[in-house]
């Protein structure tokens, strides 16, 4: 993790891994820095030579235009190779970044269902977007260009002890006051940028729950308590914002203080010298102007490397998590479930299953039925190898759920939820899912045997929930011969359409084996075994 006080540049090797592969094009965006830099450092010198000499009054008009065309030439030659070190530099760190984003995401999805539970996903959407974009910018923006101020804030003194070593001096002496400006600064910023970070975390947190809760907030009237909180969230963001602002204002005044200080102070020690040296001078007020720049540049570049090493911090914290175990061999089909003496805790503290006991025989249909809380839901986490049983065992064709392996456990279950999943993409890829090995006349085949409506299609709000339940219910005939698992996926269903569900249901656990939760009996009347479930037990 990075320090309040130092970076740790252990995280910087790991994230050189992944721009490793265009090292080459990082070495030539810092050698067409470099150069860009030196061009910018030796333009004054010259600068104040020609002042002088067009003082003197020795040296032809044409003299003077070739110069300056000279010089405008080797300033669009600096514009050039800035631009070609900025668009070498963005592209390899946009390359590099393009595969650290892909292995963190790949990465959550590989996390235990537990993880999920602790996770808030506007917390996750931070760490692939915008920590992986904090990251870009210390490549783009930071680390090559931080090694180009530095190199420049050399350049520039070397330049000035050659004009006169006394106004160097002076400089020098001024020089630490401007660096504990920039060090205050760079601190109060980082907490500020820091400040900001979290609460646009708790942001996008709230604006993912509640856009997800929507109907629920609208149901019960919540719209100002939600307002309000939203207001509250916004309004931190936007004093942490106004925070950093009312900061850089402040070190930018101080800035400009101690540059006029320079000023006058180099035209005194000039106003001494016999004669006066206009071009001295001139050469010096260049540099001055130019050494707060790069004095400003690494306070800002630092800003960015601290915010980046912040961020991959985060990241290869994330990285650093144990993906769920895939270990076990393949099921290719579930016959028999049985539960012997289940114990289950979500928290070590309060049990969720308290000895359950049931056994599910081939292609036996079984309803579960309880209150909310009773641990219907819980059997099912368990059945998919979401959790692992504290206590007791959990049998599949006769062997312990631990033989298989957690992939192949969900592939040969279908299980349809009280709120399925509609993915963005057309109606027959949320029917296969994307499995190429479905084909488009399977899928119909499938919507057709369920009964859905052949007019439907997928927008923003144009499937009913009924409709969502019967391209669930698709899904599990697009896969025949799974275990179908059917968790309360009635309940907040109109009458019709759930008489049109359960007919569909009928035909479709034909065959197959199905455990079918559900809250009412009279969603599972037609079943021959039914389990009650009250607090965790079976009664």
């Amino acid at each position: 993790m990075v320090s309040k006080h130092k970076l740790d540049f252990g995280l910087f090797k790991q994230l050189i891994r992944y721009i490793s592969p265009w090292k080459k094009g990082l070495s030539f965006s810092l050698i067409l820095i470099l150069l860009a830099r030196s061009i910018e450092a030796w333009i004054p010198l010259r600068l104040g030579s020609l002042a002088q000499e067009i003082l003197a009054y020795e040296k032809e008009s044409s003299y003077f235009i070739q110069e300056g065309l000279f010089l405008a030439g080797l300033l669009c030659l600096d514009y050039v190779l800035d631009a070609l070190s900025v668009i070498t530099k963005s592209w390899i760190g946009s390359k590099g970044l393009l595969e650290l984003r892909k292995e963190v995401f790949a990465h959550i999805q590989r996390q235990p269902f537990f993880f999920f539970d602790k996770e808030r996903v506007g917390k996750l959407l931070t760490r692939v977007l915008h920590d992986v974009d904090q990251i870009n910018q210390m490549f783009s923006e930071s680390v090559l260009p931080l090694i180009g101020s530095l190199v420049l804030f050399v350049l520039i003194f070397v330049g000035m002890f050659w004009l006169d070593y006394r106004i160097a001096i002076v400089i020098l002496l001024i020089l630490p006051f401007l660096i504990l400006l920039t060090n205050y600064f760079r601190t109060i910023q980082r907490r500020g940028y820091e400040k900001i970070r979290d609460e646009i975390q708790e942001m996008n947190g709230f604006v993912q729950e509640h856009l997800q809760g929507v109907i629920t907030i609208r149901r019960f009237g919540l719209q100002k308590e939600e307002g309000r909180i939203f207001r509250e969230v916004n309004s931190r963001l936007s004093d942490a914002n106004m925070a950093t602002t009312k900061n850089f204002g402040f070190y930018i005044s101080a800035n400009d203080f101690l540059q006029s200080l320079t000023y006058i102070s180099a035209f005194i020690l000039l106003s001494f010298s016999t004669p006066f040296d206009a071009g001295v001078f001139f050469a010096f007020t260049l540099y001055i102007g130019m050494i707060f720049r790069p004095l400003l540049d690494l306070a800002e570049r630092y800003n960015i490397l601290q915010s980046a090493f912040a961020a991959a911090g985060r990241i290869f914290g994330i990285l650093k998590l144990d993906p769920e175990v895939e270990k076990g061999k393949l099921l290719d089909e579930i016959r028999t479930i049985e539960f012997k003496d289940v114990w289950f805790s979500y928290n070590d503290k309060e049990w969720a299953l308290k000895g359950v006991s049931f056994k599910i025989d081939p292609e036996e249909r079984v309803g579960l039925i309880g209150k909310t809380g009773s641990g219907k839901t819980t059997i099912t986490a368990l059945i998919l190898r979401f959790y692992t049983a504290q206590k007791g065992q959990i049998l599949i064709n006769g062997e312990p759920i631990e033989t298989f392996s957690p992939a192949s456990i969900r592939k040969a279950c279908s299980v349809i939820l009280q709120d399925p999943v509609i993915f963005t993409g057309t109606i027959e890829e949320n029917v296969t899912l994307f499995d190429p090995s479905i084909s488009s006349r399977e899928a119909q085949k499938a919507l057709d045997f369920v009964g859905f409506p052949k007019r439907a299609s997928i927008g923003e709000g144009s499937l009913s929930s009924g409709e969502k339940q019967l391209l669930s219910l698709a899904r599990a005939a697009a896969h025949p011969g799974r275990f179908l698992i059917m968790d309360e996926a009635t309940a907040n269903i109109d009458p019709p359409t759930e008489k049109k569900i359960e007919k569909a249901l009928e035909k479709l656990t034909r065959g197959r084996g199905a455990l079918i939760i559900a809250h009412r009996p009279s969603t599972i009347n037609d079943l021959k075994r039914v389990i009650t479930l009250s607090h965790g037990e079976v009664i």
